[in-house]
């Protein structure tokens, strides 16, 4: 009896199966009754399918060519900001932007004053365009604003301010107007998508942590119109891949290329003559490094931990910081100029267990280099 059931059940399911999956549907008395009907059918379905397939290939063919619609920029009304006039500046001075608009262009005035300074720190524009007239970028002009991609900057710029795209973590572009000539402190800090910069050759200054933790900036390439570089100028800049030191810079800051964890060549020029505390310090994919003889100092921890250094060359009468070499395991042989001296230094090469240094025709290693240390002379 147990048998028969099961069969029974079984061959239930299996009239069920062949029902969902049927054209037709229904028992097999059904279909017979309904041939020619299920035949007519299936006719007009095929060619219906056949006339729907082409559909999605025009319509993917249309879509393929479309175009996103241009940006509307628009210019916000007076109410859309905070601001005051100021006497000594004899215009008006934009504090914030409260409008809804993402695309916008700075107004030139507000309630008949000129305007004459601005700052839109923290709002979420996308797009901005800075009309021709404004000669600098203030202090925190964009400080912040998490959601700008792009700025067009006028060619009447010459300065762009301390902190005024600074935390800016979308801005993906921008282009640096060929008259300005002092980029501030911390101007483009923080700009996490910026992977490339031009620095026009009307730069003089790059000041202190002008481009720190720019961690997607893979190039950059200082003109020779640049004369200062600031502390922590390009320091964590993570994804920072070489760097050519111009033959207009004399000497660079300190922490200068501090963190550049993706830095492997490093060209510095001969009228470079002191390399800053700390100044390549934790550069860890630094294989090798050629100082110029014009080099006259090496900071304190200057190549602190540069893990894959292998070949360093150093030239006749540098004087010594301490730790310069601190920590850089993957030195293996290093041979010192005569005339080289410290500068009230030691701990030259701490850490470097694999090291054997070469001075004055005697060889040093991990285990005696406190004595290495003491024969090189001090330079008061």
């Amino acid at each position: 009896m147990k048998k028969l059931t099961a069969l029974a059940i079984a061959l239930t399911m299996l009239l069920s199966f062949s029902a969902c999956n049927s054209e037709g549907g229904g028992s097999a008395e059904a279909d017979a009754a309904t041939t020619a009907k299920t035949e007519t059918v299936k006719d007009e379905t095929t060619a219906a399918k056949q006339e729907e397939t082409t559909v999605p290939e025009e319509t993917t063919m249309e879509e393929t060519t479309t175009t996103e619609p241009a940006l509307e920029v628009v210019e916000p009304a007076a109410e859309d900001f905070e601001y005051n006039y100021d006497a000594a500046l004899k215009g008006a001075v934009i504090k914030k932007y409260n409008g809804s608009a993402e695309a916008i262009r700075i107004p030139t005035e507000l309630d008949g004053d000129p305007v004459v300074q601005f700052s839109i720190s923290k709002s979420k524009v996308t797009h901005v365009e800075i009309p021709d007239g404004f000669t600098s970028i203030s202090e925190k002009a964009f400080y912040e604003c998490p959601n700008l991609k792009s700025v067009i900057i006028p060619d009447s710029v010459a300065e762009i301010g301390y902190d005024a795209f600074s935390g800016c973590k979308n801005l993906e572009s921008i282009e640096i107007p060929n008259r300005v000539t002092v980029i501030g402190s911390f101007a483009f800090c923080g700009c996490d998508s910026l992977e490339s910069i031009e620095i026009p050759n009307s730069v003089t200054e790059i000041r202190e942590q002008a481009f720190s933790s720019c961690d997607s900036l893979k190039s950059i390439e200082i003109p020779n119109s640049v004369t200062v570089i600031g502390n922590n100028a390009f320091s964590w800049c993570s994804s920072l891949e070489s760097i050519t030191i111009p033959d207009s810079i004399t000497e660079f800051g300190e922490q200068a290329f501090y963190l550049c964890s993706s830095l492997k060549s490093v060209t510095i020029s001969d009228n470079v003559k002191e390399i800053g505390k700390l100044a390549f310090s934790d550069c860890t994919s630094l294989e090798s490094i050629s100082i110029p003889d014009s080099v006259e100092y090496i900071g304190d921890y200057a190549f602190q931990r540069c893990s894959g250094l292998k070949e360093v060359t150093l030239p006749d009468g540098v004087v010594f910081g301490s730790y310069v070499f601190e920590n850089c395991t993957s030195l293996r042989n290093l041979t010192l100029p005569d005339n080289i001296s410290r500068r009230n230094s030691v701990g030259f090469f701490e850490h470097c267990e694999a090291l054997t240094v070469t001075y004055k025709g005697n060889e040093y290693n991990y285990t005696n280099f406190w004595d290495l240390y003491y024969e090189i002379p001090q330079d008061y």
